[in-house]
């Protein structure tokens, strides 16, 4: 097996991920995550229904929005790590805590893998340079082509 200079990058960026994984534990990565994704997907769903009642007390109704999304926002946020904190008190034993790190690796690398992925993405689908010189060869390229390559469709679309 050949790996490139790209290969080389990537498979730094993978590790990288995966060793901070590591060192965080898979449950706080996950739930570090999630309560973001939780935070905003709350918000944006429920911040036009919370809005109107706090317009009782507020006479600015964009203000009522802005307020409502963040308190929503951090209201999910809060009760995600919360959730975090009780699981998290069943994984304090040794071996409990192994697994937690040994997960946490492999969340990180496919953590690694997405961003891996996303680079392959907009360096295939942008028109303004023929960057197959870094693609050709590739073993991340040749590995994940098949995943990236309905995407890059999508974007030389967009781009052209």
């Amino acid at each position: 097996m050949h790996l490139t200079f790209i290969d080389v990058v990537f498979t730094v960026i993978v590790f990288v991920f995966a060793i901070m994984a590591t060192t965080h534990g898979f449950l706080k990565e996950l739930f570090g995550k999630l309560a973001i994704i939780a935070g905003i997907v709350v918000a944006v769903l429920f911040s036009s229904k919370l809005s109107p009642h706090m317009e009782k007390f507020i006479n600015n109704q964009a203000v009522c929005i802005v307020l409502a999304f963040i308190l929503l926002f951090i209201a999910a946020f809060l009760l995600v790590k919360i959730i975090q904190t009780l699981i998290g008190s069943v994984m304090d034993g040794d071996i409990l805590k192994s697994l937690d790190r040994v997960l946490g690796f492999v969340l990180g690398a496919l953590e690694g893998l997405f961003i891996v992925c996303a680079i392959l993405i907009l360096v295939c689908a942008q028109p303004w340079f023929d960057l197959s010189v870094v693609t050709d060869g590739s073993f991340y390229y040749k590995v994940l082509a098949k995943f990236i390559q309905g995407p890059v469709n999508y974007l030389k679309g967009i781009f052209v």
